[in-house]
């Protein structure tokens, strides 16, 4: 026991949680087919990968998708060029990218349906290449694996953080709590952006607080390295490193910091502190964006395509400058990262201005709501790490406020202004998964506050009286507050297992009147439906579904589909995005129907089952 108190063997110890968080992601994920935006993914990467090509979606950069593609690749996947007119009447060197997505401002769905019309939708081409592989399992499988380096980041930067403010004792216990929170071992189980995108964004926000802390010429490079690969994974890096940027100008201005480090690194255009050191930063970043989305030049306009959206959006539509521009696209090619980064935050700000239908406690609307985002954290977060999380996060703020401890302030500060962020502007409101990064911070609040709850159980004194009635039951009680509530914030990874993205917290009756699109039902219980089906023998049955399986390559039964207020007998099945879908259609009650009989079993978490005897009567339509 006295070698395991030494500080090397928590490293150690914190490595071995990673390690048996991968393990068990890995396991956990092979149980379910595949989920609503797995086929675009894999089908965007594996054209990059392949092809050198990225056409489908631009909204989403390339990194991570690439790194999903990487296992299939290898295992003999290949990506379908795209159809011979996409290149009639372009000059050498340009693609079709430049032009799909750039003119969804106006419209979101305006893009996907362009690129539907041109041959070039991304989740038919990720279904493709997931139901003609020799084995459907084993290509999911790979993919999926690609998340996991993710993951294990995500851990990493956890670790990073807490260290600034605690021991390793309890960077060690920081991290285990972020491993062990159901939607961040769910959404690392499935081969999306969701988990990339908040490591590579705690680890970036991690960079630019040290590089701020003691700026130094590795640390501006790895700051520009960071962001590059946040921004790379998932464009909503750039508004969350805004926030992280304005949270160090708040610490600093507020708190009157003042830097580690000699005063001629700070002042004036020189040294690593200095405006120098942020051009080198970006520079590097935009070095890494260029590599990732091609390093390769093209045309924004040529004789087939006189106009381009990104243009119009930049320079407007009349007027000196936009010819200028014009002029200027025409003749000199621009590296490929220009037309599509660019098109990509447009795609971005357009989709998140766009109509979303989208559900909350039990409603649905087209324009989301502020507290979407801490209803999701409240129904989707054990209530150790909410309860504990949150008031590890007050005292570090307190401390952080009373000591001028730039790190104690920089992690709660820079969780709620995440949080706020999305609350007062992201109007994507399709789930926990996108603000999956506040986690890490809210577990190092937790680490601190069980760790606060210990050391407060050991102290000589308790109260200033070593002698005081109740002293030795007081320290036994803190000791056993922070025990149990360790334990029942792990309980999860290990009772829930697989089923951590449909995971929801004890405070919750049922999750179907809460959340559902992501957070219940993603459409990966299809692959336990069909087993179930065959394991009762069921001759066929009728099917309300909604995801991006393709039905007739699935092991079901024979089968029809389900309309909302179609009446039937015999085998029934139901998803929750059916309902759902149902709901937003306009059609509330096109499963209701059903009630009437009961289900007879629920098929993983998302599906209900229902026999109806033939000799129902099953109404009309």
């Amino acid at each position: 026991m006295s070698s395991f108190r030494r500080e090397p063997a928590w490293p150690l110890a914190a490595l071995l949680v990673i390690a048996a968080a991968l393990l068990l992601v890995a396991s956990a994920s092979r149980t379910f087919g595949h989920t609503w935006d797995e086929p675009e993914h894999l089908a965007s990467g594996l054209e990059r990968v392949d092809l050198g090509r990225y056409d489908f979606d631009i909204q989403h950069p390339p990194i991570a998708r690439a790194m999903i593609a990487l296992g299939p690749y290898f295992a003999g996947a290949r990506s379908k060029p795209p159809p011979e007119d996409i290149a009639v009447g372009r000059m050498p060197g340009s693609s079709s990218e430049d032009w799909l997505y750039t003119a969804v401002a106006e419209d979101w769905h305006v893009g996907e349906a362009r690129a539907a019309a041109l041959g070039l939708n991304g989740v038919s081409e990720g279904m493709r290449v997931l139901y003609t592989a020799p084995d459907y399992d084993r290509v999911l499988a790979l993919a999926r694996l690609g998340v996991l380096p993710f993951f294990a980041l995500l851990l990493v930067a956890t670790w990073r953080w807490a260290r600034r403010v605690s021991s390793p004792a309890g960077a060690t216990l920081a991290v285990a709590c972020t491993a062990a929170t159901p939607a961040l071992l769910g959404h690392a189980g499935i081969a999306a952006l969701d988990v990339p995108a908040a490591a590579t964004v705690a680890l970036a926000l991690y960079a630019l607080h040290s590089w701020l802390a003691e700026p130094t010429w590795r640390r501006v490079m790895v700051l520009g390295a960071c962001a590059g690969l946040a921004v790379g994974t998932k464009l909503s890096a750039l508004p969350f490193l805004a926030v992280g940027a304005g949270v160090v100008g708040v610490i600093e201005m507020r708190c009157g910091f003042v830097p580690p480090v000699p005063a001629r690194a700070r002042p004036g255009l020189r040294g690593p502190g200095s405006l120098a050191g942020i051009a080198v930063a970006v520079a590097i970043a935009l070095a890494m964006l260029t590599i990732a989305y091609g390093p390769r030049l093209v045309y924004l306009t040529d004789a087939a395509h006189r106009t381009n959206a990104l243009l119009d959006t930049w320079f407007g539509t009349s007027g000196t400058l936009r010819d200028a521009a014009y002029a200027f696209a025409a003749h000199v090619p621009v590296p490929a990262i220009v037309p599509l980064l660019g098109g990509g935050i447009d795609a971005l700000f357009a989709h998140n201005g766009a109509q979303n239908t989208v559900y909350l406690l039990g409603e649905t609307n087209t324009v989301g709501w502020w507290y979407f985002y801490p209803v999701a954290l409240a129904a989707k977060t054990p209530l150790p790490m909410l309860a504990f999380g949150l008031a590890g996060l007050g005292m570090l703020a307190r401390e952080g406020w009373r000591t001028r401890d730039r790190w104690r302030l920089a992690i709660p500060v820079t969780f709620g202004a995440l949080l706020a962020f999305c609350c007062a502007f992201v109007r994507i409101n399709i789930g926990v998964r996108h603000v999956l990064v506040v986690y890490p911070f809210l577990a190092v609040g937790m680490a601190h506050a069980l760790s606060g709850l210990w050391r407060l159980a050991g102290a000589s004194r308790v109260r200033g009286t070593a002698a005081a009635p109740g002293t030795a039951m007081a320290r036994a009680m803190y000791r056993a507050v922070a025990v149990v509530a360790l334990a029942w914030h792990l309980t999860p990874a290990a009772l829930a297992k697989p089923d951590y993205l449909p995971w929801f917290n004890e405070a919750v009756r049922d999750p179907r009147d809460v959340l559902v699109d992501s957070d219940l039902d993603w459409g990966q219980d299809l692959k336990r439906l069909s087993r179930r089906l065959h394991e009762l023998d069921v001759p066929s049955v009728r099917l309300a579904y909604a995801g991006t399986a393709d039905l007739s390559k699935e092991r079901l039964p024979p089968y029809e589909r389900l309309a909302p207020n179609e009446r039937a007998t015999g085998w029934i099945a139901v998803t929750e995005l059916a309902r759902l879908q149902s709901r937003r259609g306009g059609a509330p009650d096109g499963y209701r129907w059903l009630d009437t009989y009961g289900v007879r079993e629920r098929v993983g978490r998302t599906i209900d089952l229902y026999f109806i005897p033939p000799s129902a009567e099953p109404g009309s339509r």
